[in-house]
């Protein structure tokens, strides 16, 4: 009754009511889920394949031998490593379970950091770079349209100096401005 009592504090402590839709055999929420079932298929398949290497291998690791149980000998072993399997593969998702959150919280941290250097640094460095560039290209055309019209009078003021007619359209109704 006083570990049912202290689960039950815990329990009232950790709940956080959720008004997101859920996946009902999991209790995952389906944005989470996404991070959820990949996370725990990986646990899965982790631990088969050690398990396996543990039971199948001449000499595994000493790593492995202390985390893994000691291999059964004789037939079945495939069954023994399922057996074995079975017995931590609810213990797997209830760490996957657990790491979802903070994997995910700790995703949107780092989005949102992110986010905030792009908004504070990137994007106003971008700005400026554009804004530069556009001056220069307004500096740069104007430059090239006096050119081009300073060279249309200098040829203009010969022609009249020199009495001869001047038909040439200005650059600016010729369209080449």
């Amino acid at each position: 009754a006083a570990l049912a009592a202290v689960l039950s504090a815990i329990g009232g402590v950790l709940y956080q009511p959720d008004e997101g839709e859920r996946a009902a055999t999991w209790s995952i929420r389906r944005q989470d889920a996404r991070i959820f079932f990949p996370l725990l298929y990986l646990l899965w398949i982790a631990v088969a394949l050690a398990l396996c290497w543990a039971q199948f291998a001449p000499e595994p690791t000493a790593l492995l031998q202390r985390i893994t149980l000691p291999p059964h000998e004789g037939n079945g072993a495939a069954y023994s490593v399922l057996a074995r399997f079975s017995a931590v593969a609810i213990g797997l998702a209830v760490i996957a379970m657990l790491l979802t959150p903070i994997i995910t919280n700790t995703g949107r941290l780092i989005m949102t950091i992110a986010q905030l250097i792009t908004r504070k640094f990137v994007q106003p460095g971008l700005d400026k770079l554009r804004n530069e560039g556009i001056a220069q290209g307004e500096t740069q055309g104007r430059a090239a349209a006096y050119t081009e019209f300073r060279a249309w009078l200098n040829r203009r003021e010969a022609a009249i100096a020199r009495g001869e007619p001047f038909s040439e359209p200005a650059p600016d109704e010729a369209g080449n401005l």
